[in-house]
């Protein structure tokens, strides 16, 4: 019964988002989850929501389920993104957000979960902004797949942490009470 309401949820969306172009989502790379070498986990959703977890590395060529790559754009896709995995100082770029093991067990938290993944999918395929996280890839499995996922950049801050260290940094430069306000 979920899955019929999982499945009528992402339809609506799609038809609903007038920005939506399903040709957009069908150029993002996809990946199997075997190809992603994955690190530690940096959140959990509450109440059995997502998982996110660090790529440490991208194994273009280690799928086993036959998704080579099928053309040379998407090849190029890949290698890129395998090849810019890790940043200078040693951490991750990428994460990918997935669908906590535990979901499985409720099936009503599995269809939310599911469905927001899936929105957020249908969302972030059509948006482009450097103030907004951009997604590279999704998993190949589809948006109704056990094990579907999406990779986006890794957030190395947080909004609020960002805004003490821009406060910091003014306050030096500008002295008096102005400054300090």
């Amino acid at each position: 019964q979920y899955s019929k309401y999982v499945e009528c949820k992402i339809e609506q969306t799609k038809k609903n988002f007038r920005l939506f172009s399903p040709a957009r989502l069908d150029v993002i790379p996809k990946f199997d989850l075997d190809e992603l070498d994955l690190g530690r986990v940096l959140e959990r959703g509450a109440a059995g929501g997502g998982v996110v977890r660090e790529i440490r590395a991208i194994d273009c060529k280690r799928s086993s389920s036959g998704n080579e790559l099928d053309d040379s754009q998407s090849d190029a896709d890949k290698e890129f993104l395998s090849s810019h995995c890790i940043r200078d100082g040693g951490d991750a770029r990428y994460v990918i957000k997935t669908l906590a093991p535990d979901t499985a067990t409720d099936p009503e938290s599995y269809a939310r979960t599911v469905v927001d993944l899936a929105v957020e999918t249908i969302f972030l395929s059509v948006l482009s902004h450097p103030h907004l996280i951009t997604m590279r890839a999704v998993g190949a499995g589809g948006m109704l797949s056990n094990y579907y996922f999406i990779v986006v950049d890794r957030l190395c801050d947080t909004l609020d942490a960002r805004i003490r260290k821009w406060g910091r940094g003014r306050s030096k430069k500008a002295g008096g009470m102005v400054g300090k306000l």
